[in-house]
């Protein structure tokens, strides 16, 4: 027993002198490995702060412009660059673009007046996207980046070609600006008290005698960079193919907390009630789509919507041609976002549903799409609504504010009855943006 423990120690003994020899021979591979997996983890690290940092810079700035303009407000902002974006390209055609010098800097107008052409028109933007928004304090200005993607047609008669276009546009404004306000957000006129800009003498305003060649009174044009542009016009005989649709919803990191606020503000407010309207703007907009008639949805969308949805409708009509969807299902809704600001309350909501998706021309025969299958896919729904509204969501048609047939309410969106306009959210959740999954932003 004596002998075989002492042989036991001598073989332990061996191992690890073994052991230690590996170690010290295989230690410097050991160091490279770990500082290796270091490194990447490191790097990992790095990415995720560096993402966390850009999504916080755009809260941030918004944050700032939000304590330094009461009026500040995402919908407004967007009808207002809508408006812009329009009205450059148009004033482009026309060669008119001096006019718009307020908004856009000398370099910008270079630019463009070198892009000669005898006419733009039927201007419509498919998306916009906030690529940025920096808030520097110490340098008093605001800068913003905003990725448009549009469509439009150059040239007359014959010689008239529809274009796809990309355009990133950088703009700046200055820290103590105000914003304005929803009635005259699409109104390009001085950028300091709204005045026609023929009223503009040597970089004057004759109504309020400010100058108005700076970026202290509204946002002004830094850049424009054209990313994309194909001579190609609208696509109404295809079916595009759904991207996204598997995709996890994009959820705001605050919605459900915002939504209880909204629903301690307003006791009324309620979700069955709220996806019962969704339901009444989702059947009435395939309806009147489908049969090339906006009117019936005039008092469900936004003017900036519907002026995009009147474009549709029309290059279909000009086409001879009718997109149709039948079999139309609401499958399930989603919540995305809710944010308050100046003037609305804004819900964000995802749609998945489902339809028979097809295109047919004046005889009646299919020219796109297929009439035997079910198209499923999923959008992405904003809704905005006047922050001094209350009440439980109508889902009856009809005038929001005084239950006229929807019939009195004109392309405006003014109702006969109560001759009031219906279609800014002051009395009931209108429908003010569609995306599709692939475009869709939380960016604040």
């Amino acid at each position: 027993m004596t002998e075989f423990f002492f042989f036991f120690i001598i073989a332990a003994a061996i191992i690890v002198i073994a052991v230690w020899a590996w170690v010290r021979v295989n230690r410097s591979k050991m160091a490279d490995w770990s500082s290796q997996l270091d490194e990447e983890a490191a790097m990992m690290v790095a990415i995720e702060r560096e993402m966390a940092r850009r999504q916080a810079n755009v809260a941030e700035a918004l944050a700032f412009l939000r304590s330094k303009d009461e009026r500040f407000s995402r919908a407004v902002l967007e009808d207002f660059l809508y408006a812009l974006f329009a009205a450059v390209h148009k004033a482009r055609g026309e060669k008119r673009l001096d006019v718009l010098a307020p908004y856009l800097d000398e370099n910008v107008l270079s630019v463009l007046k070198g892009r000669r052409v005898s006419g733009v028109r039927d201007i419509i933007v498919g998306g916009m996207r906030t690529e940025s928004v920096l808030a520097n304090p110490s340098a008093r200005r605001v800068l913003m980046t905003i990725v448009f993607t549009a469509n439009y047609t150059e040239g007359e008669g014959n010689g008239a070609t529809s274009y796809y276009v990309e355009e990133r546009w950088k703009l700046s404004r200055g820290a103590d600006a105000q914003s304005r306000k929803p009635d005259v957000a699409a109104v390009i006129g001085c950028p300091n008290c709204g005045a026609p800009l023929e009223k503009l003498v040597d970089e004057k305003c004759r109504y309020c005698n400010q100058v108005t060649r700076s970026a202290d009174f509204d946002w002004r044009v830094e850049a424009i960079e054209e990313t994309g542009r194909e001579a190609r016009g609208p696509i109404l005989t295809g079916l595009v193919e759904e991207v996204g649709t598997d995709e996890p919803t994009k959820v705001a990191f605050d919605a459900r907390k915002l939504y209880a606020e909204l629903s301690q503000r307003d006791p009324a407010f309620d979700w069955q009630l709220f996806l019962a309207r969704v339901e009444l703007v989702f059947r009435t907009f395939h309806e009147a789509w489908s049969n090339r008639d906006l009117k019936p949805m005039r008092p469900y969308l936004s003017d900036a919507l519907f002026e995009t949805e009147r474009y549709w409708v029309t290059t279909y009509l000009e086409q001879k041609l009718r997109n149709v969807t039948e079999r139309r299902h609401l499958v399930s809704v989603e919540l995305v976002r809710v944010v308050r600001d100046a003037f609305y309350d804004s819900l964000t909501v995802r749609l998945f549903a489902e339809c028979v998706d097809y295109t047919i021309d004046e005889a009646g025969v299919t020219v796109g799409g297929r009439r035997d299958q079910l198209r499923q896919y999923s959008e992405y729904w904003t809704f905005l609504r006047s922050k001094n509204a209350s009440g439980a969501p109508k889902s009856e048609p009809g005038c929001p504010n005084c239950g006229a047939p929807t019939e009195q309410i004109n392309m405006a969106g003014e109702c006969a009855s109560c001759e009031k306009k219906v279609t800014m959210g002051e009395f009931d959740w209108v429908l003010s943006r569609i995306e599709q999954d692939e475009t869709f932003q939380l960016d604040g």
